[in-house]
């Protein structure tokens, strides 16, 4: 009992020494909210390992999987192949009637942008079906296709610039921007050189255009026919054409009599972008300006690579034989700065009072006098 009585006033004592304070009351260390930090940052960096571990995990299996689906697919795809083959060798020996119309075709035709999509994507699949175990061939072809498609964000050393190598027509000329070049020249008349018994269905004389000195009624008389080309195939600006001009390089008199003749041989070269030009007696020299008649004050316009073409006529109501060469005058969308190119081919007219015409027949082979 005196043992009992003797703890009891132990345990009083101690307690008596060792005050009754709450924990919320006790001064906190100053590394406390720091290691607080410090264990919520640990916990969420372990979660974060957790989540990608099982992301990596989810996508080696996603692997797994397609890889055993390119396999299957590839043996379909085989078979496929080599099915088809035997159908284009029957139907090359027709044992096997072609098909009158193709769906396939007909779907890609009403929906292009999303029939390219797919039809690139299913394309990129079949090579990874194709060489399935075979990762360089996979990556052979990625760089091939790189390098065909050429994107913008393709490295130089990969896709080096690509050369574009122009062809030029022999009847024209041309500068960095423009090419100007002869198409063809038609008139309803032709002046007979010379004597008219020399000539043949060989070499029948189309070089002189006999028109007549009638004005406004002889527009459409003669046709001369020049091919425009914007060579800028990457530019994002455009050609406007703001004149195209005559140049009279020789003035001769006409012949009396003038002998003419009537060709048959029309094309229809005839389009919207007509200029119409007005001789009127101007010296060797001089500059004729021409009227776009589409509409006035306009002008033709070509696109980066767009190719047109001008339709030129030349009225007069003056006697005379002239020998003139084209003048084009141009400027970029993007600068007030014209540029002038000439087509320096020689073309020759007559203008003549049909009352003057001594008219020719070509019948078998040869000249005649109209009766």
């Amino acid at each position: 009992m005196s043992r009992k009585k003797a703890h009891k006033r132990s345990d009083q004592k101690r307690n008596a020494k060792t005050p009754n304070i709450r924990l919320k009351d006790t001064f906190r260390h100053p590394n406390y909210d720091r290691n607080r930090s410090f264990s919520h940052n640990h916990q969420a960096n372990k979660n974060i390992k957790i989540w990608f571990y099982s992301i990596k995990r989810f996508l080696h299996w996603l692997r797994q999987r397609e890889y055993l689906l390119a396999i299957t697919l590839r043996e379909y795809l085989l078979a496929f192949i080599s099915n088809t083959v035997t159908l284009f060798l029957f139907t090359l020996i027709g044992l096997n009637a072609p098909a009158n119309s193709i769906p396939l075709f007909v779907l890609i035709h009403h929906y292009q942008i999303l029939s390219v999509i797919i039809l690139v994507i299913c394309a990129c699949y079949i090579l990874r079906v194709i060489f399935v175990h075979n990762t360089g061939s996979i990556l052979f072809l990625s760089m091939l296709v790189l390098i065909l498609i050429r994107p913008q964000w393709c490295p130089s050393i990969l896709c080096p610039s690509q050369q574009i190598i122009r062809v030029f027509h022999q009847q024209g000329n041309h500068d960095d921007n423009l090419e100007v070049y002869f198409i063809a020249t038609q008139s309803k008349s032709y002046a007979i050189p010379g004597d008219p018994a020399q000539y043949s269905q060989a070499n029948l004389p189309t070089s002189i255009a006999a028109i007549p000195a009638n004005g406004q009624n002889s527009m459409l008389s003669y046709h001369l026919i020049l091919g425009l080309q914007n060579l800028r195939q990457e530019a994002s600006f455009g050609l406007i054409i703001e004149e195209v001009n005559i140049v009279i390089q020789k003035v001769f008199p006409i012949p009396y009599p003038l002998n003419v003749w009537n060709s048959n041989l029309l094309n229809d070269y005839s389009n919207s972008n007509q200029y119409r030009g007005l001789y009127f007696g101007q010296d060797i020299g001089s500059l004729i300006p021409t009227n776009y008649l589409r509409f006035p004050n306009g002008f033709v316009h070509l696109n980066p690579g767009e190719t047109d073409q001008i339709d030129l006529h030349i009225i007069s109501r003056t006697e005379a034989g002239i020998g003139f060469y084209v003048q084009v005058i141009y400027r970029n969308d993007n600068e007030q700065r014209v540029y002038t190119l000439k087509l320096t081919q020689l073309f020759e007219i007559m203008f003549a009072n049909t009352i003057d015409w001594y008219l020719y027949l070509f019948q078998n082979g040869h000249f005649i006098k109209s009766p």
